[in-house]
C-alpha cells in the first residue's frame, strides 16, 4: 500500500509541476479557442465541463488532471494547493505552513486533507 501511495504523490507531483509551468499571469492555465469551444459551445452551453482536453499535454497528466477534477472542490483546492502553487509572486517557495494558513486550516488538517485527497485518487488512478 505504501507503494501504491508514493506512485501517487509522484503522479501528483508531476501533475502539479506540469500546471504550475502552464499557468499564465492570472494564474489559470491558458485557454485555447478550442478549449472555449468545448467549454462554451457555440450558445455559449457548455460541452464539456472540465478541462481535460489540451493540446500537447502528455497522457499521464492528463488523467490525472481527469482524476483530480473528479474529487470534491475542497478535495481539488487542497492537491492545487499542495502540487500545483509553489512559487510566490516575489520568486520565493510557499511552504505547507504557509499554504495551510492560506487556507485557514491547521497544519495537522492541512496534511490530513491532503492524505484523504491522495487516498480517494488512489481508487480511481
Amino acid at each position: 500500500m505504501q507503494l501504491e501511495q508514493r506512485i501517487v504523490h509522484e503522479q501528483l507531483c508531476q501533475w502539479g509541476g506540469y500546471e504550475e509551468t502552464h499557468l499564465n499571469y492570472s494564474a489559470y492555465a491558458s485557454i485555447t479557442p478550442l478549449y472555449r469551444y468545448m467549454t462554451e459551445g457555440n450558445q455559449g452551453t457548455p460541452i464539456f465541463k472540465s478541462r481535460v482536453l489540451s493540446q500537447g499535454t502528455p497522457l499521464p497528466i492528463l488523467l490525472v488532471r481527469q482524476a483530480v477534477n473528479q474529487l470534491a472542490s475542497t478535495q481539488r483546492d487542497i492537491l492545487s494547493a499542495k502540487y500545483v502553487f509553489h512559487l510566490k509572486s516575489d520568486g520565493g517557495l510557499w511552504t505547507d505552513r504557509e499554504k495551510a494558513d492560506l487556507m485557514g486550516m491547521s497544519y495537522t488538517a492541512y496534511n490530513t486533507a491532503i492524505h484523504r485527497a491522495r487516498a480517494k485518487l488512489l481508487t480511481w488512478l
